[in-house]
């Protein structure tokens, strides 16, 4: 079963604030709050055989120092075990290479850590960029589709 979720900004916009946006195509993971991007972090996701997956999502678990390939930070978005985690090989980051899980610098996933909570919602896209409503002047509404929004370039 494919996880995919419709976005929805009355409910987890308002919610929590902040969303993590991560553009597969581009392999940056964004912080965003209020409708303002706070970082852009280069990313590296996962492989052509093992793709990131596409959809909104949530934090469900934060692990402090899990060791190995996952670097200082560990945050579960999904029900099958992909995440956000720093990494033991940061010269990968930027490439497609991962089982799935979007991997950062140790740094950065450090940082990102601390900002974010369990719940803060996860939007991946595959080479769609997404904003909320005011994010960029240069980004507009793009589409509406089953109660979800989706923002792009024009």
């Amino acid at each position: 079963m494919t996880e995919t979720a419709t976005y929805r900004p009355s409910v987890q916009w308002r919610q929590y604030g902040q969303t993590i946006h991560i553009d597969t195509v581009a392999r940056r993971l964004r912080l965003l709050s209020n409708s303002s991007v706070l970082y852009d972090f280069p990313v590296a996701v996962g492989k052509p055989s093992t793709p990131t997956p596409v959809g909104t999502f949530s934090i469900l678990q934060k692990t402090m120092n899990p060791g190995g390939v996952f670097g200082t930070r560990w945050m579960r978005f999904t029900d099958r075990a992909h995440g956000i985690h720093g990494t033991d090989q940061p010269w990968l980051i930027g490439q497609a290479v991962s089982n799935g899980c979007v991997r950062m610098r140790n740094e950065d996933v450090e940082l990102l850590y601390s900002l974010v909570n369990i719940g803060t919602p996860v939007v991946v896209t595959a080479g769609t960029a997404w904003w909320p409503p005011g994010a960029y002047d240069t980004y507009a509404y793009d589409a509406y589709s089953q109660g979800g929004y989706t923002y792009g370039i024009h």
